[in-house]
């Protein structure tokens, strides 16, 4: 268990007293349960007015105590042995981080003596709570740092042993079938089978058979029928030796009895001479800084439960101790197998905004130098003089290297790319499970600069390149689900995969394997053309859902759309919103709302987008919909099906709120605009009746016509997700 930095102590920490959890079962993520902690006091008691802190992870989500209803989940009480009044207060953000979530136990009225107990019972059930629900991802070590203010002098000690819970995934309702993007004739591929919960986690515990199949069944060879999952799988299972010898795109299918249930793969591309297609998470944060489980299991979780192909390890710089640097050259050393699995060393930049803001730095090797911003949250001082801040300094410092690249990114501390590095910093990061970032390529568009863009997670719960969202809580919820980069190497190497990032040759999704090929007169994204003649764009686009529109862009502005799902007065309507409240911390814009119908009826309604399990339809009836839906960025929406198209729809959220009468929805759709950080509604008609999943796409731009720029793809599918090719610049 990693040691939690505090100041010196001028007394054993036993004196102080010791802390316990109990039940200390396994605990299934997501579940309600009751749990009781109780601190005995050291020799020196606990005075009238002392206190008792205990503290989570910033990044957990177990569901937050109340005190004042006995009826309501997350009931939270307090009692002791000694004659004393106990007061009860939480806060998100008290102690130091990691550990900000925090509840304060105050004495009152009296004092312990050595060997007293306080009890907090989280969950009580004695009032008619159905207890407190459990953190929703899987986490062997749980941790509840208990520190206690014996003096009431505001001198906070921590316990020598810290108590924890072992959380596990929950039981499987869901299959998730994995398999390369892209292959040729006869050669081996692989299938992976994951079993996964409702909240995103494997189920470890998970035994059973899983039927596979795939829609060009004649053209593949050495797919099992059936498949046994015992308990050493853990919940997945990898199978090899596939190969599908027909050119075009296969998907494989899996079902299962028990869950009934079933999954269907990404696309795969058999071509005779595809573009080799590898999928990375290159942002992502273990316990040793701001996440949870180890650096160790986080790369072992991108290998066998994501199956992605390269991974980057992004641990905030001002809490990488000097011992943990070391530590990750030699994982980083443990898991890469070259044309197999390639982990990248590396850590995040993370000075403030002000002077830069957050960047991720990859080395090609399997360790390199740190630069922090700072040592906020480090005891040893003795290195600060390899310090660089603001990130000019940084740049200065790794200019000379091949070997380092640099990737600015939105988090907590958003990149101001007014800082910039042209030979460092080749691609930016526009989506994360922080948020879709657009107006960061915006960003670098005005600037001039030539960037590719990728997708990354940053995530903190200990799933990188499989990251859903855990349940929103506190100043930073990182709401979303964590995005990938789709990498063009020419091979699975750390070379390859360095170099196609340094031509730009990538592309950013919010999540989703969505098969991109894509040229600019016969040149592969990223790449720089010049203005002679006529750009003729041409590719295809295979989605992992029904394709709602692709666009054309020139300098972030649509000059051309393909729209599969159009129709023109259907009676089916989508209604999507979309963006952010600003480009900080606090960038969650609230959409919980309504939607009413007047002359007509709501037949059918479907959400779209909505990433949590709390986000979801809270009302339904044949003229009123309401909802509860967040964005940072992204999209959420609903589609509806009226019994007719004459009448009026009314829209009420915060952000925005507008009445139209449905036979003035024009055939592109209507938008509202709604403030912030890019926030608007759309709405449109769409034919539901088109499945286009796979598209086949070509436009020219007249030499006329042509402008200097910047020329990219975006794609939104019918579920929101979207994804973004690194662009064609041209002079």
């Amino acid at each position: 268990m990693r040691p939690f930095h505090t100041a010196k102590e001028p007394f054993l920490r036993q004196n102080v007293g010791h802390a316990s959890i109990t039940p200390q079962t396994r605990v299934n993520a997501g579940v309600f349960g009751t749990w009781k902690l109780r601190y005995v006091a050291g020799k020196f008691g606990m005075d009238d007015s002392s206190h008792l802190r205990i503290t989570e992870r910033q990044v957990g989500d177990w569901e937050r105590p109340q005190f004042a209803n006995p009826k309501g989940s997350g009931y939270t009480t307090a009692h002791s042995n000694a004659n004393v009044t106990l007061e009860l207060d939480y806060s998100e953000t008290l102690h130091e981080r990691p550990f900000r979530k925090t509840l304060v136990v105050t004495v009152a009225n009296g004092h312990l003596t050595e060997g007293d107990w306080i009890e907090v019972i989280y969950g009580d059930t004695s009032g008619g709570s159905p207890g407190r629900r459990a953190q929703t991802f899987r986490e062997p070590e749980s941790e509840f740092h208990v520190f206690v203010d014996p003096f009431g002098a505001n001198k906070w000690f921590p316990m020598e042993d810290q108590p924890f819970l072992e959380v596990l995934g929950d039981s499987a309702c869901s299959i998730e079938l994995r398999c390369p993007s892209t292959t040729t004739p006869e050669s081996n591929i692989w299938l992976q089978i994951r079993m996964v919960d409702k909240w995103g986690n494997t189920d470890e515990a998970f035994t059973g058979q899983v039927s596979l199949k795939s829609d060009t069944h004649d053209a593949v060879s050495n797919l099992p029928n059936v498949v046994t999952l015992q308990e050493e799988h853990r919940g997945v299972m990898r199978i090899d030796g596939i190969t599908v010898d027909r050119v075009g795109i296969t998907h494989f299918q899996a079902s299962c009895i028990n869950p009934k249930t079933s999954g269907r793969s990404n696309p795969l591309l058999c071509e005779i001479d595809p573009s080799p297609l590898y999928w990375g998470d290159l942002h992502g944060q273990s316990r040793e800084s701001v996440g949870t489980l180890s650096a160790d299991d986080y790369f072992r979780f991108a290998r066998d439960d994501a199956a992605i192909d390269c991974v980057g390890h992004q641990a905030n710089d001002f809490q990488i101790t000097n011992e943990f640097h070391n530590d990750l050259t030699n994982i980083v050393k443990k898991y890469h197998v070259p044309q197999k699995y390639v982990p990248f060393f590396g850590w995040e930049w993370s000075g403030n905004t002000s002077s830069g803001g957050d960047r991720n730095v990859h080395f090609l090797s399997d360790t390199g130098p740190i630069h922090r911003s700072s040592h906020a949250l480090l005891e040893d001082f003795s290195d600060t003089n390899k310090d660089a801040c603001p990130v000019d300094e940084l740049y200065a410092r790794l200019e000379d290297r091949d070997d380092v690249l640099i990737v600015p990114h939105v988090g907590g501390r958003h990149a101001d790319l007014r800082f910039h590095h042209p030979k460092l910093e080749p691609v930016i990061e526009i989506h994360s499970c922080h948020g879709t970032f657009e107006w960061l390529g915006r960003d670098a568009c005005e600037l001039g600069y030539r960037v590719g863009y990728i997708g990354g997670s940053d995530v903190h719960i200990g799933r990188p390149g499989a990251a859903l969202p855990s349940v929103k809580m506190g100043e930073d919820s990182l709401g979303v689900r964590g995005g990938l980069a789709g990498i063009m190497a020419q091979k699975l190497t750390r070379e390859a995969i360095f170099d196609a990032l340094q031509k730009r040759q990538c592309y950013a999704t919010t999540g989703e394997r969505i098969l991109i090929q894509l040229t600019g007169n016969g040149s592969l994204m990223g790449s720089d053309l010049v203005r002679d003649k006529d750009l003729v764009i041409e590719g295809r686009i295979v989605g992992t859902d029904l394709l709602q529109s692709v666009q054309l862009m020139h300098n972030w502005k649509t000059i051309h759309e393909w729209r599969p799902r159009a129709g023109n007065q259907t009676g089916h309507a989508r209604i999507v919103w979309e963006g952010a409240e600003g480009r900080g911390r606090r960038r969650s814009t609230d959409w919980t709302g309504n939607l009413s119908v007047q002359g007509c009826s709501i037949t059918e309604v479907s959400t779209i987008g909505f990433d949590h399990r709390g986000e979801r339809l809270t009302k339904k009836s044949a003229n009123t919909i309401q909802w509860a839906s967040h964005t940072e960025g992204d999209q959420d929406g609903v589609e509806i099906a009226l019994s007719s198209v004459k009448g009026k729809l009314n829209f009420n959220t915060q952000p925005v709120s507008f009445s139209i009468n449905l036979d003035d929805i024009e055939q592109c759709g209507l938008v509202y605009e709604a403030g912030g950080e890019g926030r608007k509604v759309k709405i449109e008609w769409i034919d539901p009746s088109v499945d286009t999943f796979d598209l086949a796409i070509a436009h020219t731009v007249p030499l006329s016509q042509l402008a200097s720029g910047l020329y990219f793809i975006k794609i939104v599918q019918r579920d929101c997700s979207m994804a973004w090719t690194s662009p064609f610049y041209v002079d």
